[in-house]
């Protein structure tokens, strides 16, 4: 299909030029893309002008950060629920996180910030077109698209070149020997990340959310041995034809490549298979003591218990504040869920990819004919 366009410029703005570059030599934009390209460039160089005076700014304010407590990671598929429980937790703490302008411009953190997040707040939606959240400049962010703005290193390359995908994953999402140069090159830019957050927004306490994590765990865990994660797991079903609606949603907006949706389901349902095949078979690596697992459901259906059993088990020397917590709370309580039906078609396709696990989270493996059914 092709792709409509709902934006003037594609989110690439705010990469590096040397960042530009390499994209430029790896992929292909359509022809039916290219002024948009051309836009989305010229931008970037404008931004990069002005990223000169952000890093003289933060060289003299880099020694500031502290890595002192130990890192949060909330991992598990899209549409798991993640960013729910990112935002309860960024209230609940005192928190240095990925904001939403620093998702999309993270080299000009410290100097003409006020201008640029300006001109993105007069022209971001306040909604999330996909899912209809609140969107705002200043709100969290998960960090893969930032990660690939700042180096030649992101799997959301593939929102762009979707007909990719597949590469993409298996570049940059599947690291499982942490001693590989391209493991060490993610550590490394991992840590400096993390700084610049935590002098973004004056916060003590990491919390990551990013999904594409789950498949980084032997890398992750080795830089950070003392971090915590939270691993969120939701009916496989729900999950999938949520990721469906919303990655297919947001390609129309900022791919740069014609697609066929069906490839991209196809991709979706196999990434989830090997994304959460790896995560359990990786999950013993992490001390039984740093690790929560929760369920979409649990989480949604009972927050005011499930955060403060969450705070006390990542026992992290940092007093939660749990007011903050019942406000969010009180202010998500009315939005609208979706409710999901499926095809015969799609849970017989569901299920020969995915029995096994669907089974292995504590699922119930559905009925075609009775789609709501266990199978027998």
């Amino acid at each position: 299909m092709k792709a409509g366009f709902q934006y003037l410029v594609n989110p690439l703005i705010g990469c590096k030029p040397d960042v530009l570059k390499e994209i430029e030599n790896r992929f292909s934009v359509d022809p039916e893309y290219r002024v948009k390209y051309s836009r989305s460039k010229i931008l970037s160089r404008v931004l990069h002008e002005l990223a000169r005076f952000d890093l003289i700014r933060y060289r003299t304010i880099r020694h500031r950060a502290s890595l002192a407590v130990p890192p949060v990671f909330i991992i598990g598929h899209w549409r798991s629920g993640t960013s729910f429980l990112h935002n309860l937790l960024c209230r609940a703490y005192p928190a240095a996180y990925t904001t939403t302008y620093h998702a999309a411009f993270p080299n000009n953190l410290f100097a003409f910030k006020g201008l640029v997040k300006f001109f993105m707040w007069v022209f971001m939606p306040r909604m999330r077109p996909t899912d209809a959240m609140k969107m705002h400049p200043d709100l969290p962010q998960e960090e893969e698209l930032a990660l690939g703005q700042e180096r030649f290193f992101s799997f959301y390359y593939w929102f762009y070149f979707p007909r990719q995908a597949k590469n993409l994953a298996d570049e940059f999402m599947y690291l499982d020997d942490p001693q590989s140069m391209r493991s060490k090159k993610f550590q490394q830019h991992y840590m400096e990340y993390i700084r610049r957050c935590q002098l973004n927004t004056r916060g003590e306490v990491f919390i990551s959310k990013n999904p594409a994590n789950t498949a980084r765990i032997a890398v992750l865990i080795d830089r950070f041995p003392d971090a915590r994660f939270i691993y969120l797991k939701r009916d496989p079903y729900e999950t999938l034809q949520s990721s469906m609606i919303f990655f297919k949603s947001l390609l129309k907006g900022i791919s740069l490549q014609d697609y066929e949706e069906r490839e991209v389901d196809r991709f979706i349902l196999g990434n989830y298979k090997r994304m959460i095949g790896a995560y359990l078979e990786k999950k013993n690596l992490i001390p039984s003591d740093q690790l929560i697992e929760l369920s979409y459901e649990e989480l949604t259906k009972h927050p005011a218990q499930v955060i403060p059993a969450v705070t006390e088990r990542l026992d992290l020397g940092v007093k939660a504040n749990l007011s903050e917590v019942q406000d969010y709370m009180a202010a998500s309580r009315d939005f609208p869920s979706r409710k999901y039906r499926f095809s015969n078609n799609f849970i017989k396709e569901v299920n020969n990819t995915l029995e096994d696990l669907i089974e292995r989270q504590g699922y119930r493996v559905r009925n075609t004919h009775l789609g709501e059914q266990m199978k027998t």
